[in-house]
């Protein structure tokens, strides 16, 4: 139960941090409380922070698998092994990532406040093993930009509209910075021959 707990607090903790967009991070950075300060060095940090988090979940996903095996194999020695890791693959993912990852989506900021400290210490423990994997990733990413090179990704008007609202509703813009930018991208969308008329 204690393994099954510990990935669902992985589990949380992941999708709240990966939640938190830039404009959330924006606001936060505003903030005096040091919980708000705590979600902001893991979110500016994200890469280094899933995969902490994921190593950990990984390891308790494995020890809560491997224990229930043998417990299965132990009180059973026909289909024990096999009745042991059906039941807890569905212990494990209804427990241990849906319902914790649909909780701390619902409200990731509210979700990474209080699972910071938890991740902050995850992030110590797991940091040998988090240079291993990021200096993995990043090799093998650039193997695969290499082998398929895509164009640059570009930020469409709807998007950059989308993210104005989003910061505005987020409290990261205020009223008269959003009227500046919406003024400006409406200027840059305008023809020449609109302006000279």
């Amino acid at each position: 139960a204690a393994l099954v707990a510990c990935s669902a607090l992985f589990s949380a903790a992941e999708t709240a941090i990966t939640s938190i967009g830039r404009t959330k991070a924006r606001a936060l950075r505003k903030s005096r409380d040091a919980r708000d300060r705590a979600v902001v060095a893991l979110v500016d940090d994200r890469d280094a922070t899933v995969t902490a988090l994921l190593v950990g979940n990984n390891v308790v996903n494995i020890g809560a698998a491997s224990l229930a095996t043998a417990l299965g194999m132990e009180a059973s020695r026909e289909g024990g092994a096999v009745i042991a890791a059906v039941a807890m693959t569905f212990v494990i993912l209804v427990f241990g990532e849906i319902i914790p990852k649909t909780l701390a989506a619902e409200n990731p900021s509210k979700a990474a406040r209080a699972l910071s400290p938890l991740v902050a210490a995850v992030r110590i423990v797991a940091k040998p093993a988090v240079a291993v994997f990021s200096r993995a990733n990043d090799i093998f990413a650039r193997v695969l930009s290499r082998a398929f090179p895509g164009d640059a990704s570009r930020l469409t008007e709807d998007e950059l509209r989308l993210m104005m609202d989003a910061g505005k509703r987020d409290g990261a813009l205020g009223e008269s910075e959003h009227r500046l930018l919406a003024r400006a991208v409406d200027f840059a969308t305008r023809t020449v021959r609109e302006i000279m008329t």
